[in-house]
């Protein structure tokens, strides 16, 4: 059975690039563009990992992470948490702090390959 993968960012182009590419590698794919949409995803299907943007507008990466944490049917669903904000603006330092021990996640800092962003999600998915 194929594992459903949930791309929650804003950036159009973003969501354009990993939908396909993941659907291409043998994922289920859904995209949400912000994070209101992604928790009601989550409310309808079984989700197997998500791909969640940091910085987005209205509710941010951090606020859906919270929601996560708060609902015992998706506390356990990994994480990776993806931004373009480097560890300069201290974001996701805050994020590990508030987070760990709450939830399943790993940082993806961008640019970087989709190759080692599947390799990632595999490995968390494979846990």
């Amino acid at each position: 059975m194929k594992k459903k993968v949930l791309v929650v960012d804003d950036d159009p182009t973003v969501l354009e690039l990993y939908v396909p590419y993941f659907t291409m590698k043998g994922y289920d794919t859904v995209g949400a563009v912000d994070g209101p949409e992604g928790l009601a995803i989550l409310g309808r299907e079984k989700i197997d990992v998500i791909v969640l943007d940091l910085a987005m507008p209205g509710m941010q990466g951090e606020d859906v992470m919270e929601k996560i944490a708060q609902n015992p049917d998706w506390k356990k669903i990994p994480i990776i948490v993806e931004s373009a904000l480097g560890p300069e603006t201290g974001r996701p330092q805050k994020v590990k702090e508030r987070f760990t021990g709450r939830l399943r996640f790993e940082i993806f800092q961008r640019p970087n390959s989709l190759e080692k962003l599947q390799e990632m999600m595999g490995e968390m998915i494979a846990l």
